[in-house]
C-alpha cells in the first residue's frame, strides 16, 4: 500500500479515498475487505467523486460491505450518471427494473403520488388507501422511484398508527405528518437528507428513542439517525452529547436552549436543520464534522455569544457546504478554524 495514498485519504482527499476503496475491493496491497471498500468509496462519494458514487452503488446493488438495497444503489448510480459516468446510466436502468419487480403485496396500495421528473416521484397523500399501518412502496405504480414525502401529504390523518418509509427517500416535506395524533411509530431510512419544519408536530403519541436528554427518530436497526428535539432537561446542559449515529438535526431541535455553551456534532452528520440552534444565547463553541453538507436557514441565528467554530475539514471543503439564508445572522464575532491538513 502506497502510504501517500493512505495519508491523503485520511486527510480527506476524495481521489485518494476512491483509490483506497478500490484497493480494499480487490485486495491490492491490503487485505481484501468489502466493508472497508464501501466505507472509503462512501467518503469519496459524499464529496462528489463520480466513479466512487458508481462503485458505492454497486456495493449496495450486490450487498457488498453494506446492507443490500436497490433503492440506495439507484440513488448513487443516479448521482454518478448525472456527472457523466456512462456505465452508471446502464446500472441505473437495471436497478430500476429490479425495484419495479420487487414484490408489492406487503406495500400499501392506492396511495397518491406526485411526479418530480421522468424517473422520480414523491408520495403526496393517502389517495383512496384505507390502511392505518402504511408501508410506502419504493416505486410508484408507474415505475418511478419514491424519493420524498410531499408537504402536508398526511396532514391531519388521525387514524394512521404506523408508517414505514422505503430506502431511497431523501426528503420529508413541511407538515408532512402534522397532526397525525394516532401515529405511534414511524420507520425512517438512513437515505433521508432533509426533514422540513413541523413535519411531526402534534403527533402526540409518536414514540422516540432517547439519548442524553434528546429525542431521536430512525428505524429499528438505526434508532438514532435523526435528532428530533432536546428534552426540556437538555436546556440546562452546557454541553450535550449527540449520538454518534446522528445524520440530521431537525429544525428547531435545540432552539432557545439558553444555557448551552458548547456542542460537538459527530462525523457522519449531513444536515443541520432550520433554526436548530436559534437563540442559544450562551453558545460559545461549535465543532462541526467534515461530513456536513448543509446548514439550513437560521440554524445558528442569534447565538450572540459565539466565539469559535471548529470545522474538521479544509477551507475548500467548508466552501462547498450549502448555507441557508441568515444561518449565522446576529452571531457573536466568531472565528472559523478549519483543519489545515485536509485537502
Amino acid at each position: 500500500m502506497d502510504q501517500r495514498i493512505l495519508k491523503a485519504a485520511q486527510n480527506g482527499n476524495a481521489e485518494a479515498q476512491f483509490r483506497l476503496g478500490y484497493c480494499y475491493s480487490k485486495g491490492d496491497g491490503v487485505e481484501q475487505s468489502d466493508v472497508f471498500a464501501a466505507e472509503w468509496y462512501r467518503k469519496a462519494a459524499v464529496q462528489g467523486h463520480a466513479q466512487a458514487q458508481n462503485n458505492l452503488g454497486t456495493c449496495y446493488f450486490f450487498g457488498r460491505g453494506v446492507p443490500q438495497s436497490y433503492a440506495d444503489a439507484a440513488e448513487w448510480y443516479r448521482k454518478a450518471a448525472e456527472q457523466g459516468v456512462e456505465n452508471a446510466r446502464g446500472n441505473l436502468k437495471i436497478c430500476l427494473k429490479k425495484l419495479q419487480s420487487e414484490p408489492v403485496g406487503s406495500y400499501s396500495k392506492n396511495l397518491a403520488f406526485h411526479s418530480l421528473d421522468s424517473t422520480t416521484c414523491e408520495v403526496s397523500g393517502l389517495g383512496s388507501c384505507t390502511d392505518v399501518d402504511l408501508k410506502i412502496p419504493p416505486v410508484s405504480p408507474d415505475g418511478k422511484r419514491v424519493v420524498g414525502v410531499a408537504w402536508r401529504a398526511f396532514l391531519g390523518c388521525r387514524r394512521l398508527t404506523s408508517v414505514v418509509l422505503p430506502d431511497g427517500v431523501i426528503d420529508i416535506g413541511y407538515k408532512a405528518f402534522y397532526g397525525c395524533t394516532g401515529l405511534v411509530s414511524i420507520a425512517l431510512p438512513a437515505s433521508i437528507k432533509s426533514i422540513k419544519s413541523r413535519a411531526f408536530d402534534d403527533c402526540f403519541d409518536l414514540n422516540y428513542s432517547t439519548y442524553d436528554n434528546a429525542f431521536y427518530l430512525g428505524n429499528p436497526k438505526q434508532p438514532y439517525l435523526f435528532l428530533a428535539r432536546a428534552d426540556e432537561d437538555a436546556c440546562d446542559l452546557s454541553s450535550p452529547r449527540i449520538h454518534p449515529d446522528t445524520r440530521l438535526i431537525l429544525p428547531g431541535a435545540f432552539q432557545a436552549c439558553e444555557n448551552l455553551e458548547s456542542v460537538t456534532l459527530p462525523e457522519g452528520l449531513v444536515t443541520i436543520g432550520r433554526y436548530a440552534f436559534h437563540t442559544c444565547e450562551s453558545l460559545q463553541k461549535i465543532t462541526l464534522p467534515k461530513s456536513l453538507c448543509s446548514i439550513e436557514t437560521g440554524a445558528f441565528r442569534y447565538c450572540s455569544s459565539l466565539e469559535a467554530v471548529f470545522y474538521r475539514g479544509s477551507e475548500e471543503q467548508w466552501d462547498k457546504i450549502s448555507f441557508g439564508a441568515d444561518w449565522d445572522d446576529c452571531c457573536g464575532d466568531y472565528t472559523l478554524h478549519c483543519n489545515r491538513l485536509s485537502n
